[in-house]
């Protein structure tokens, strides 16, 4: 699991919805604020430069290219339909998430009478805290068709507190599933008070660091055009042979390079390169996807001690992940250009912390560019079918919205 889609389970609760449309937005302003005392979280939403996304990939034809589209496809009018009918919200292209009633409902149905799962109790109070209205669609300052909503969200210590369980909870299991590498284990021990839920002791356990230096690898065959070599432990006084796909004592032979004379072996979700002759350090601690030792026992520390991964007060919300400095490193190098503006990272006591502020009594401002390359393909449908609003008369809706307490003017 890499960081990017840890910071996704923050904010959507793991309620990840794609949009999978073609629809399209240049551009999204997302103003926010939070009362405390309330505990009700405010958001207007600004969709700039909606338009039929068709219109861009039409000109890929085979050989020759296509006029871009002057009208929105069937498909697309039933997108634009859908939203104005039902309660939907999206958030930057999805990059974060996107809000969909009717989908909650059915996850709710799929779900059964499974109503203790936190994912189950918090689709709940969402379905029943959460309230999206339609302001409509107008021209912005730059003549681009856009559209804008408000979003309600009640009782927000609560949907934060579920959000902390289910986060807790699916990094228990994706530590799991990796120590696993999606093979059953019984050592992935479940907590007898929820048959569902993990055991974090028995997580850390298995994250105990191995102590790869001290092996050897002292004879390589190959049978079957299977490699198989002997490993030599001295800290356990043992000697096995472990074959290539095949485990033995934990341990699992990824590759042997006959002619580089090393394996590449592992065990408990680390990964070392053990030498053939060498009798100096023989092994080389590699990480495959970014997820080091110390970050997953962070991970099942933070589960297991109730760590609040998201918080919210009067200067904003605060996103906290444990995380090896290295790995936030390379998060901030890959995917700090994706971010929103109005947010800020910081790194301390080996805690990555994402903060949406919000300054004083001010409302918190988010803006981010979604999908360049508007064309105005969508306006002659929506203008004849919603109608459009004065772009003064949305921004005073909005602006009373969140002033207002979110309360009807």
């Amino acid at each position: 699991m890499e960081i990017l889609k840890v910071c996704r389970l923050f904010l959507c609760g793991l309620l990840l919805l794609c949009l999978g449309g073609c629809i399209e937005f240049e551009d999204e302003v997302v103003q926010w604020r939070y009362l405390p005392d309330e505990d009700v979280l405010l958001v207007t939403l600004r969709y700039e430069g909606i338009y039929g996304g068709d219109a861009k990939r039409s000109g890929k034809g085979k050989g020759k290219k296509k006029p871009a589209a002057a009208e929105l496809d069937d498909k697309e009018i039933g997108q634009l339909d859908a939203v104005m009918k039902g309660a939907r919200a999206f958030f930057f292209s999805n990059w974060i998430f996107e809000f969909n009633r009717g989908q909650l409902e059915e996850f709710l149905k799929k779900k059964g009478e499974d109503t203790g799962l936190p994912q189950v109790r918090l689709t709940q109070l969402l379905l029943q805290e959460v309230e999206v209205q339609n302001i409509g669609f107008f021209l912005d300052d730059r003549g681009r068709l856009s559209g804008a909503q408000t979003l309600r969200v009640g009782n927000v210590s609560g949907l934060l507190g579920l959000t902390n369980e289910l986060v807790a909870k699916n990094l228990m299991e994706a530590v799991a599933k990796k120590l696993d590498d999606g093979q059953s284990s019984t050592s992935g021990k479940k907590d007898k008070g929820d048959p569902g839920a993990i055991n974090p002791m028995g997580l850390l356990k298995r994250l105990e660091r191995v102590h790869f230096e001290q092996l050897r690898l002292s004879g390589v065959t190959k049978i079957k055009g299977r490699y198989r070599v002997n490993l030599v432990d001295p800290r356990e006084n043992r000697s096995f042979w472990l074959e290539e796909g095949g485990r033995s004592y934990g341990y699992e032979l990824l590759e042997m390079d006959y002619k580089g004379g090393f394996a590449r072996i592992r065990k408990n979700g680390q990964t070392a390169i053990v030498h053939l002759k060498s009798r100096a350090v023989v092994a080389e601690v590699d990480t495959e996807d970014g997820v080091s030792l110390d970050t997953m026992q962070a991970w099942v520390r933070a589960a297991e001690e109730n760590f609040f991964f998201v918080q919210v007060g009067r200067p904003g919300f605060v996103l906290r992940m444990p995380a090896a400095e290295k790995e936030f490193d390379k998060f901030m190098k890959k995917q700090v250009e994706e971010f929103p503006d109005g947010i800020s990272m910081d790194y301390r006591d080996g805690i990555m912390e994402i903060s949406l502020g919000q300054p004083g009594a001010k409302e918190g401002i988010l803006r981010k560019e979604c999908f360049p390359g508007y064309v105005p393909n969508a306006l002659a449908h929506v203008r004849e079918k919603y109608g459009l609003l004065k772009l003064a008369d949305v921004e005073l809706k909005l602006k009373q919205f969140l002033s207002g307490g979110g309360k009807p003017n």
